[in-house]
């Protein structure tokens, strides 16, 4: 005995919207990537323990232009960025600073500057 089956009708796939969480805007500008600082205990922890700066980013802007963003503006040497998307949405970026350079300084310096 031979067992039959009906194929069924196989459409290619046309997917209308791939599965990409974010599209990557290309050359977003320093000052459209960082948008402000973050002043909690634990940050303030990390930029006196680790040299780390804490800022929020724009959600589009990926590791390379956080750090060009940071070299740029800040006129700093970047070590390595680590990156977080928040519950709320927002992207946190954990800048490492080389030696020659103190965080806490720099975040100083940036903070009073723009305010006037």
């Amino acid at each position: 005995m031979t067992s039959w089956h009906v194929s069924t009708l196989r459409d290619e796939r046309n997917a209308s919207n791939f599965r990409i969480s974010a599209q990557h805007i290309p050359r977003q500008g320093p000052y459209e990537v960082l948008k402000h600082p973050v002043f909690t205990e634990a940050a303030v922890r990390d930029v006196e323990t680790h040299n780390m700066l804490v800022i929020i980013v724009d959600v589009l802007a990926d590791k390379g232009e956080i750090k060009a963003a940071v070299q740029d503006i800040l006129g700093v040497k970047v070590k390595k960025v680590n990156t977080l998307i928040r519950p709320d949405g927002k992207k946190k970026a954990f800048v490492q600073l080389i030696q020659g350079y103190n965080a806490a300084d720099v975040l100083h310096r940036g903070t009073h500057s723009s305010s006037g």
